[in-house]
């Protein structure tokens, strides 16, 4: 069965290549100070999961040989991915600090921002549980923990404050419908 041409030469099998190579947009590399302009902190969530979870391989009632070897490695993992996510913050910060502080007025945004105080819970959760109570007891490291706990809670307990003052003053002008 052959095709008939369509009106300008073409057969319609080949019309749809040419239809793509039209519309085809030029190839422009965004680079990384661009892409960080968008980094948020709902990224953040990444961290509190994957700390969530190895949490949870530590505190499993049946436990078999290597479990908590991959509990650790999800451990270290999120250590490491938190120290990203708080580099590319940083550099979002650096690169475009006006967006960056508009961020914790943006109606949706902000609310993300806690993630950052929880990721780091899970963190200190984490040190407990493989620092000292699955792990070698240092001394040092239980006086460690207590110290981070408390500068945590006041940074979380100032964030919170903070950020409903700021969305409670920002709804005060709107009027409901």
């Amino acid at each position: 069965m052959s095709t008939s041409p369509n009106t300008d030469g073409t057969t319609p099998s080949s019309k749809p290549e040419m239809l793509h190579q039209e519309h085809k947009q030029p190839d422009r590399k965004i680079g990384l100070r661009s892409r960080l302009k968008h980094f948020t902190f709902a990224w953040f969530l990444s961290t509190m999961s994957t700390g969530g979870l190895a949490l949870a391989i530590a505190e499993t009632p049946h436990q078999f040989p290597g479990l908590h070897q991959i509990g650790l490695t999800l451990f270290i993992l999120n250590i490491a991915l938190f120290l990203l996510l708080c580099t590319c913050t940083a550099l979002r910060f650096l690169y475009h600090t006006s967006h960056f502080l508009t961020s914790f007025l943006h109606p949706s945004e902000s609310f993300f921002a806690g993630s950052f105080y929880l990721s780091l819970s899970v963190i200190l959760a984490g040190i407990q549980t493989y620092g000292i109570t699955h792990g070698p007891a240092y001394p040092w490291l239980i006086d460690a923990v207590y110290l981070l706990y408390w500068i945590y809670a006041g940074a979380s307990l100032a964030n919170s404050v903070f950020q409903y003052w700021i969305v409670i003053q920002r709804g005060k002008g709107i009027r409901p419908c």
